[in-house]
């Protein structure tokens, strides 16, 4: 899992419970206490910062119905950390 986001504890929780192997690796400078208390390794992936950045959709995506999907203002701060 790529995530500093609690959100996913659950679903990492339930892998877990059904015995599947589940790893935390945390994206370049963000990082979840939550999270890292799960686990005895955390791998934080700062070496890796051009290849999350080189992965960032565009700030807008338009559907192929026309409807548009737009970055919130508020993320992209995170873009240039």
């Amino acid at each position: 899992m790529v995530s500093a986001d609690s959100d996913m504890i659950p679903a990492m929780e339930l892998a877990m419970e059904e015995s599947h192997p589940v790893f935390a690796y945390f994206p370049p400078f963000q990082r979840s206490s939550a999270i890292a208390s799960m686990f005895t390794s955390v791998i934080r992936m700062e070496r890796y910062e051009n290849r999350f950045r080189n992965s960032l959709l565009p700030d807008t995506v338009r559907l192929k119905d026309g409807y548009e999907l737009t970055i919130p203002e508020k993320w992209k701060a995170y873009q240039s950390l």
